[in-house]
Formats: structure tokens, C-alpha cells, sequence
């Protein structure tokens, strides 16, 4: 999906179809985002496409420029190049269109920079305000994942987690549809309540299933936390150190590979 996004840049280009081109672009980034391309490959394309964008700029009244930007700036945090400083500002430069659906999409952006840099308390926040309109959307979607899993890394001895429930649910329904995308995530969420709840071995069954599905699927993202959580999991209930510091170093590699920077440098001090 994301090389013919790409190609489908590239023809619009060659024919001078800059808008077809320019959206295409923009849902490759939004795509790769998703599908764990590495960042530093993510960076360079979105280079290439804001010098795209702007030449279109002021026909298109800034809407893919805002957009771009905003990809830009998730990627520049994703790879350590900025810091995550909170809520997303700035409105959608074109009032009237499109407007509620742009600050759903900032909402996404600061889901995903929230959740990678582990400031969960803002990532549980964005899971408060999903519009129906959108809960069909993969952005709306991924939101539920990071909230449910955030919900319970906020703390190491919480037990109850509103969120879990509503986007176990969602990734089941989603799972029925495509079990590559979403098999991974439900184990995962799954993983999380067992191993909160005490039940030990079936937590350990299904965090093994949840790297297994991640690593099937190439999400070397949803891997690396997988690999993360689940170390934690033993950590927290007694396991063995030598199979937790095996685990964290599987999802260091899985960071690197990524590069996802401020991943790789809490996982390292976690093993040093």
C-alpha cells in the first residue's frame, strides 16, 4: 500500500497533477507512520515532499502544507531531532473545510508523539474526545491503542483501566476484517489485562503471541513494545531477570531499527 502511495506521487508529478501527487505524498507518510517504515526513510521523503507542497502552497489556501506539517514534526520527535512540548497549536488555515476533521488528525499526531515519548498522561487524554464520525478511521483506532495501553503504564501497580475494554473490542472487530494489522494489537491490549489481573501464565502465553503476530506482520515498532511490556510484565511479577534483560534487548533492536531515539534511550538505561 505504501509503494504504490508513492508511485502514485511520482506519476502525478510526471503528468502534473500536483494535487494527486501531493495527496498521495501525504498518505504514504501517513501510511508509513503506521506500517513502522523507518523513521529516518520517513524524514527524507517528507523533505522531498514539503519542497512539493510549497510550491503549491498558496493554491490549495495552506491546507497540505499544515498537514505536511504535521507529519514533519511527529517524525523530527519520533527521532530525538525535537522534543515532545505538549498539545499540538495552530488551527486548519482554511476555515470552514475540513476543519473538525484536522483537529481530529492533530489529536492523532499528539497520540502518537505522546505515547513513543512516554508521556502517557497526555496520550490517556487524547482518548477522551473520539469523535463518533471518525471511529472508523486507523487514526482513531491507533488513538484507542496507545489510550488502553497508556491507561496502564501510568503506573506500575494499576489494576483498572477504563480504556483496555473499549479498544480490546475495537481490535477484535477490526481483527475479523484484517488480522495482519490488528492481530498483534489485541493480543498485546490482551497481554496487558491478563498480566494486571494476575493470571500470570496466560499473560505469558499472550505476550509471546503478540511479538510473534508484531514480527509476522513486520511492525518492528509494535515489536520493540511488545518485546518492552512484556519484560515489564515479568519484572513485575517475579520472572526470571535473565529472560526480562533478553526481552529488553530484543526491543532495543526492534527501536534502533525503527530509530525511534527517545525509545532506544529508555530501553538502554533500562538494561544498563
Amino acid at each position: 500500500c505504501c509503494e504504490r502511495l508513492n508511485h502514485g506521487k511520482e506519476i502525478g508529478l510526471f503528468h502534473g497533477n500536483h494535487m494527486g501527487a501531493i495527496w498521495n505524498g501525504n498518505f504514504f507518510l501517513h501510511s508509513g507512520l503506521l506500517a513502522a517504515i523507518e523513521l529516518s526513510k520517513l524524514q527524507k521523503e517528507c523533505k522531498y515532499q514539503e519542497g512539493i507542497v510549497e510550491g503549491d502552497k498558496d493554491q490549495y489556501f495552506g491546507t497540505t502544507a499544515a498537514y505536511t506539517d504535521l507529519v514533519k514534526n511527529t517524525l523530527d520527535i519520533l527521532t530525538g531531532d525535537k522534543p515532545f512540548s505538549g498539545r499540538i497549536e495552530g488551527d486548519w488555515p482554511c476555515p470552514g473545510a475540513n476543519v473538525i476533521r484536522y483537529e481530529f488528525l492533530k489529536k492523532y499526531h499528539h497520540s502518537v508523539r505522546a505515547f513513543w515519548t512516554r508521556d502517557f498522561s497526555q496520550c490517556v487524554w487524547c482518548t477522551s474526545f473520539l469523535e463518533d464520525m471518525y471511529k472508523n478511521l486507523p487514526t482513531s483506532i491507533m488513538i484507542k491503542f496507545y489510550g488502553g495501553l497508556a491507561g496502564y503504564c501510568l503506573s506500575e501497580s494499576e489494576t483498572e483501566n477504563s480504556m483496555i475494554d473499549v479498544a480490546i473490542a475495537t481490535m477484535k472487530e477490526k481483527e475479523a476484517k484484517c488480522a495482519h494489522n490488528f492481530r498483534n494489537k489485541r493480543l498485546l491490549l490482551e497481554a496487558e489485562k491478563l498480566s494486571r489481573a494476575g493470571e500470570v501464565e496466560e499473560a505469558d502465553i499472550a505476550y509471546l503471541s503478540a511479538i510473534e503476530a508484531a514480527c509476522k506482520a513486520r511492525f518492528v515498532h509494535e515489536q520493540g513494545l511488545a518485546c518492552e511490556l512484556a519484560a515489564a510484565h515479568y519484572s513485575r511479577n517475579g520472572g526470571e531477570d535473565g529472560l526480562r534483560r533478553d526481552l529488553l534487548q530484543q526491543a532495543l533492536e526492534c527501536y534502533k531499527n525503527w530509530g525511534c531515539k527517545p525509545r532506544v534511550e529508555y530501553i538502554a538505561k533500562m538494561i544498563a
